[in-house]
């Protein structure tokens, strides 16, 4: 894993994960398990280093497919992980908008003529 070069959390998916990573980190939720997301301890790294990062793409995300405002999309995607404690919700911001951006990725690669099988 490659640790404190990238200053975007999309750009740490980039370089961590190859096109088959994001295809399974998009159809399976980063909760199934993947290298550096995968405990408690490295999603709230991950959170507290890019937090505000995550919450802006939480916002994209919310404009591009809600009519609901940001709190109410949240309680609604973040349902799903169990939030009890801040620990958790760490965990789900980090997981949910790592699927979100996994997507972004294979959709930029694809507009941008790459090899489409994954």
């Amino acid at each position: 894993m490659t640790r404190g070069k990238t200053k975007t959390f999309k750009d740490w998916l980039r370089t961590n994960f190859d096109k088959t990573d994001l295809y399974y980190l998009c159809t399976r939720g980063a909760q199934s398990g993947f290298t550096g997301m995968a405990t408690t301890e490295d999603t709230n790294k991950l959170y507290d280093r890019f937090h505000n990062d995550i919450w802006e793409t939480m916002a994209r995300e919310v404009q591009t497919c809600s009519s609901r405002n940001l709190m109410q999309y949240m309680a609604d995607c973040l349902d799903v992980f169990g939030v009890d404690d801040e620990e958790s919700f760490k965990t789900a911001m980090v997981w949910h908008t790592a699927q979100w951006l996994a997507w972004e990725l294979l959709n930029e690669e694809e507009e941008d003529g790459g090899d489409q099988d994954v």
